[in-house]
């Protein structure tokens, strides 16, 4: 071999082993990775599982590291979300429909982030639930307790005292038990039927009507005409308004006697006078009601609904829905009451049956059901008390009300003072805001101690609490997610709200995520990414009405009225036309575009259009808005972007190579280096 074929063996080697090189190179650098200035790979979930027992529901997520999250609730949604975790498509399995879970969705909102929301059929406090981390493998538990009662007590004034009970998952879903005690002999009570609009032929609602009258308490009460007009039995004053029901037999109705005295009996108007079932005179009645059909009489369940016509034979009031009823003791003191549903009383309640044995349970030894379902109503002062957290303020006017009047001042909770140990904070996920509420009655004294005060909001950590000197207190953390908290404080009737700023750090990192790259055959430009699509809802889910979202931000990063409104999956980049055209949108300044010389056209450049995503967060991983973020490769500025409200950019560009190293910029913080490739 000549010294001239040496040297170019040797060069033909040294060729081929840089090409090895390059090519070596090339291949690990179309793996998607990052180097020592880029954040750790996104934690991957591995699996979402649900199972359902009596009682309790336990939500199951898997993880490949230690899981980063935050859980909290907010009327009947209850929140799961992970922190920096790669996009998960998987859907845990379904639960049972008539379960406490009404629906779910499972979304990925931002880059980085995974959320699960569960919507109940009724709220879930922040007792009720529990949350465990398990190691190897990495696991998160929440467990849910959904059955419970909680039992309040007010002193409406010395005379009148108002007792609440709320069951959940028991009898129903959902029961609000309402019940007024009194005793009716008492010289300052006093009791009165009123007439909507004080007329016979017009219909009122219950709370317009006590607010009127300057009653205490007052209940809907016998069955009417929806037009106008009482149908059945009422005595006012000794005098008949309205007659019984002709058409049917004789039904049941409550009584006053001008003893003060209660009496239960089925009655009937006939010529002036009130008689019983076997045509006797009613004696000495001042007061009465009709309605139907008895429920309890000397101590025992007794329903007479289909002696009344009230059963499947007449107009049918069998099914389970809200109720009202008045009952008296073996001592003679009388209790007004009522059952109602989470969101109506039309189809939420319980039976006929349950509602005698919960007014036996009670103490009642006689009682008479009044109407119900959608006209089941409870007033104290002219405001709500009857109604489900979920079924709003509406009320069906009515033909008459039962009225309470006490001649003594009124002692219950009518004014609530919040102070807030913070008006903002950071959303740092620990900052702790100590919320106290000052309660007082309507002539401003402290409530009685022991008064039950109910705490409402996002992160809230204790939702119960009892007065000492009119106060009483509880503890939210800062969500991290910024946003403006509702804060919202109950007891009886009077409710007080206050915010809580909830407000981002300063810009930490950037993070960002490549999902494809299309080859193209020229240089073009492309859009930015779309929005995302809702994902579908999991076959579990159920039509559901949209109600108010009390989480308020410039752009909320989580509607809670409407699961199915949540952000979705990004959807895959498809192969894309190279005869596109146009304006990138967002982008500032691109790459040359091929140009033709006067030797001729110049081939086409082969180019990459990179779908990727990048975010700007503080150290708590809350997205920061209207930021500026820029793109750059080998050396040009490729696109330059604004982070929306949770500090994001959805976008594309397009890059002359195979695979190469994409950075990205935002003023004062460490460039990331996305690498992409095919």
């Amino acid at each position: 071999m000549t010294a001239k074929q040496h040297r170019f063996t040797m060069a033909a080697l040294c060729i081929f082993l840089a090409a090895v090189v390059l090519g070596a190179q090339s291949s690990l650098s179309a793996i998607p990775q990052h180097d020592s200035s880029s954040e750790e790979p996104f934690n991957s979930i591995l699996a979402l599982r649900s199972s359902e027992s009596k009682g309790k529901v336990r939500l199951v997520i898997e993880t490949a590291n230690a899981p980063d999250y935050q859980v909290y609730q907010q009327n009947e949604h209850l929140v799961i979300e992970l922190f920096h975790t790669a996009d998960c498509k998987l859907q845990p399995n379904s639960l049972s429909k008539s379960g406490f879970v009404r629906d779910w969705q499972v979304s990925n909102p931002a880059l980085g982030m995974f959320r699960w929301d569960i919507r109940g059929r009724y709220a879930l406090p922040a007792e009720q639930y529990r949350v465990d981390v398990l190691e190897n493998p990495h696991r998160l538990f929440v467990d849910l307790y959904t059955q419970w009662t909680e039992d309040e007590h007010y002193q409406l004034s010395p005379g009148v005292s108002w007792h609440r009970r709320q069951y959940y998952g028991q009898m129903s879903p959902y029961l609000l038990w309402n019940q007024v005690v009194f005793d009716p002999k008492d010289e300052h009570i006093t009791l009165d039927i009123a007439l909507g609009l004080d007329s016979t032929s017009k219909c009122e609602a219950v709370t317009s009507i006590v607010a009127r009258k300057k009653a205490l308490v007052g209940i809907n009460g016998g069955y009417f005409n929806m037009s106008g007009g009482a149908l059945g039995l009422v005595v006012r004053e000794g005098k008949i308004i309205s007659p019984h029901v002709s058409r049917r037999p004789p039904r049941s109705a409550f009584a006053m006697t001008s003893d003060k005295k209660a009496a239960f009996a089925r009655a009937k108007a006939v010529k002036g006078q009130v008689l019983t079932l076997d045509n006797k005179v009613w004696p000495d009645v001042v007061l009465a009601l009709g309605g139907g059909p008895r429920l309890l009489a000397n101590g025992s369940v007794q329903l007479t609904t289909d002696e009344e016509e009230l059963g499947p034979k007449g107009n049918d009031i069998t099914r389970s829905c809200g109720r009202t009823a008045v009952s008296a003791d073996a001592k003679g003191r009388l209790a007004f009451s009522t059952a109602s549903g989470y969101s109506d009383s039309h189809s939420q309640g319980i039976t006929l049956n349950q509602m005698a044995h919960l007014l036996q349970r009670s103490g009642a030894v006689d009682a008479v059901n009044l109407d119900g379902g959608g006209s089941v109503d409870m007033s104290i002062q002219g405001k709500l008390a009857a109604h489900g957290p979920g079924a709003g303020t509406y009320e069906r006017p009515v033909a008459n009300a039962l009225l309470i009047f006490d001649d003594r001042p009124a002692t219950h909770p009518a004014k609530i003072d919040i102070k807030l140990e913070h008006e903002t904070m950071l959303a740092d996920g620990k900052k702790h805001c100590r919320i106290k509420a000052l309660v007082s009655d309507e002539a401003g004294h402290p409530v009685a101690d022991g008064t039950t005060v109910f705490f409402s909001a996002p992160g809230i950590e204790n939702t119960r609490s009892l007065t000492v000197n009119g106060q009483a207190q509880a503890q939210c953390v800062a969500l991290r997610l910024p946003l403006s908290l509702p804060v919202c404080v109950k007891s009886g009737t009077a409710q007080a709200k206050a915010v809580i700023q909830l407000k981002t750090g300063e810009p930490e990192h950037i993070l960002a995520r490549w999902y494809k790259t299309v080859k193209t055959g020229t240089s073009i430009t492309m859009p930015s990414l779309p929005d995302e699509p809702a994902p579908p809802s999991p076959s579990n889910s159920e039509p559901s009405p949209s109600s108010s979202s009390p989480l308020t931000a410039p752009t909320p990063m989580f509607d809670f009225g409407t699961a199915s409104e949540i952000s979705g999956q990004p959807e895959e980049a498809e192969e894309l036309e190279t005869s596109l055209e146009g304006p990138q949108n967002g982008a500032k300044e691109g790459l040359d575009e091929p140009s033709s010389s006067s030797g001729g056209i110049r081939p086409p450049q082969q180019m990459h259009v990179i779908d990727f995503r990048a975010r700007v967060i503080d150290k708590w991983y809350n997205g920061i808005p209207d930021q500026t973020l820029e793109a750059w490769y080998a050396g040009k500025l490729v696109g330059s972007y604004t982070t929306d409200q949770q500090g994001e950019v959805r976008a594309t560009v397009q890059i002359p190579d195979m695979c190469g190293n994409l950075e990205l910029r935002c003023a004062g913080l460490e460039p990331f280096k996305l690498y992409f490739g095919d």
